[in-house]
């Protein structure tokens, strides 16, 4: 009986011990999964955590900011979107959604810009 309440914390301690490090390819698996089995609030954590490790992964700004689009999260997307393009100049997909973030958020001149640009 002496040992049993020492061993219990042990055992505790391990479970909430620290787990290594996700990697970059973990995370965008996993956030790729989350994304198709449609659970979005998942998928975004894991979309930031994954593009904080590699910030040139072109599909994750792609996803990140048309989830945004998708669940209202104008400011978010425009951010997310911005980072693609710069990526990604050409891709008149993209311009367009992040002409039409920017106009949700109230930044017009911009907006038309973008949109327009999305139609060269």
């Amino acid at each position: 009986m002496l040992f049993v309440r020492p061993l219990a914390v042990f055992l505790a301690a391990l479970c909430v011990a620290p787990s290594r490090a996700a990697t970059f390819e973990d995370l965008s698996a996993r956030a790729t999964a989350a994304r198709e089995a449609n659970n979005l609030s998942e998928a975004v954590k894991l979309y930031r955590q994954a593009l904080a490790l590699s910030s040139k992964w072109q599909a994750g700004w792609w996803f990140l900011g048309t989830i945004l689009y998708d669940t209202n999260e104008y400011t978010g997307c425009r951010d997310a979107l911005s980072h693609f393009v710069e990526l990604k100049t050409d891709s008149a997909p993209a311009w367009g959604i992040l002409g039409l973030c920017e106009f949700q958020t109230g930044d017009y001149a911009r907006s038309l810009k973008h949109i327009d640009r999305s139609f060269s």
